[in-house]
């Protein structure tokens, strides 16, 4: 009888196990599908679509979705042997991740980059809300966003507890033929057709996957060139891509006849507060400000050196920064100058030499 009794115990906890496994694989499934949908909304920022070029980066968009995926399916994994507790942890990173996804979205949509170190140092630094006037509006789209979120993935845990185990598992395995084989042929042939744009430098195809989030490419070139004597082709520098989404400047400059030339300075100091500059830190430069026109009124096109000095020499937001690299296009300050047959130079002065200005 007792043996009968552990028999029975064993087949209920057995039970129990594939009952939980298959709640946690649809919740998965369910959840992925939400990321999948998220990823694909960033697609809408590239321009000039060809069909292949769209095709790609549609298969891009979900191959990486499924890629983060099946990490965070081995990360979870422990969850799925703890039953409804188990769900709705697995529940709050999926709030986070697509939270954060959103996040990036919408940064993407103004800035032209996905959330980085750059990103993430700036708002943990000690000064962050000083340089960062966000507002009440993004504050309260955040809180409802996470809210939504929220509703859905508690919805969805109390579903999947309502479903009967029987009907459950056979969800799970018909979705399991339905989706998984395609998926991986998708991260297949989108990481195949990646590297071999690289290869043969497809910048067409290459540049639409950059608007993808946490995209990770894959290219042949050093097997290539070792195996196969293939060398991806050099990039043509100081040219700008017909299909380039960059038009500056908007016209072409015209100059004046015999325009009058002057001499011009520019001076850019890294990392040195307003506050900084008076008589008992910096007098040599105080002065000079004082004997100087100050405009005191003025914002930063950028928190960084590069966004700085960009926006400094090209009059433009930071944000073209990634296009005009891509571009390969020069200020027009500097093109007008050696039209005029200006002598540039330009020099670093380190933080040690300072004290000798």
């Amino acid at each position: 009888m007792k043996e009968m009794v552990k028999l029975m115990v064993v087949l209920n906890e057995k039970k129990e196990k594939k009952v939980n496994n298959n709640s946690f694989s649809l919740f998965f499934k369910a959840n992925f599908l939400l990321t999948c949908i998220i990823f694909i909304l960033f697609l809408q920022y590239n321009n000039n679509y060809q069909i292949i070029d769209f095709f790609l980066a549609f298969l891009g968009a979900i191959s990486s979705a499924t890629i983060l995926y099946a990490l965070l399916y081995i990360l979870l994994f422990v969850f799925k042997f703890i039953g409804r507790t188990g769900l709705y942890l697995t529940g709050l990173v999926f709030i986070l991740l697509n939270t954060g996804l959103l996040v990036d979205y919408f940064i993407y949509k103004v800035f032209k980059f996905h959330i980085n170190g750059m990103v993430v140092n700036i708002l943990t630094s000690p000064d962050a809300m000083d340089s960062i006037q966000a507002g009440i509006m993004p504050i309260v789209a955040l809180f409802v966003v996470f809210i939504i979120l929220l509703t859905f993935e508690v919805y969805l845990i109390n579903k999947l507890q309502q479903k009967d185990n029987h009907s459950k598992a056979v969800l799970n395995r018909r979705l399991n033929k339905l989706v998984i084989i395609p998926l991986i042929f998708i991260v297949l042939s989108e990481k195949t057709a990646y590297g071999f744009s690289s290869l043969f430098s497809n910048k067409a195809i290459i540049s639409k996957f950059k608007v993808i989030p946490l995209y990770q490419p894959l290219t042949f070139n050093r097997i290539a060139a070792k195996y196969f004597g293939l060398k991806p082709k050099v990039e043509t520098k100081n040219t700008i891509q017909l299909n380039a989404d960059f038009n500056y400047p908007l016209k072409p400059i015209e100059l004046i006849d015999k325009p009058q030339k002057v001499n011009i300075f520019i001076f850019a100091s890294d990392s040195v507060s307003a506050s900084r500059i008076n008589s008992q830190i910096t007098p040599n430069i105080n002065t000079f400000k004082q004997e100087s026109i100050t405009l005191d009124n003025h914002h930063s096109g950028g928190n960084t050196t590069r966004f700085g000095i960009f926006s400094l020499l090209y009059g433009l937001n930071a944000s073209y920064w990634f296009t005009t690299e891509e571009a390969k296009k020069g200020t027009v300050l500097f093109d007008v100058l050696k039209q005029l047959n200006y002598q540039i130079n330009i020099t670093f002065i380190h933080q040690h030499q300072l004290a000798r200005i």
